[in-house]
């Protein structure tokens, strides 16, 4: 790793958490081109996640439809299924 990277631990139901693994699944098999537009590791996170129901983002301050980390990081900061935020330094 060359550069940090955060975890966020979210408060789901077991509903949703098979939701989002269903999502998850579909999406290896799927197996898309990357395009930092539309199938980004941030546009897939924010996807999965409101599959389930859980807004990960405010849409407000979206840019051009991109989604970065950084939106995801202030949404999820943000967010009342927040349990723990894990930094991890990088090496």
């Amino acid at each position: 790793m060359h550069r940090d990277s955060w975890g966020y631990v979210l408060r789901v139901t077991a509903t949703e958490k098979q939701i989002m693994l269903s999502e998850i699944k579909k999406r290896m098999t799927d197996n898309r081109l990357y395009s930092v537009t539309d199938n980004s590791c941030s546009s897939n996170l924010a996807e999965i996640l409101l599959a389930a129901g859980i807004q990960a983002y405010d849409p407000r301050f979206e840019i051009m439809d991109v989604i970065s980390p950084a939106d995801l990081m202030v949404g999820l900061k943000h967010s009342r299924r927040l349990v723990r935020e894990n930094v991890y330094p990088k090496k």
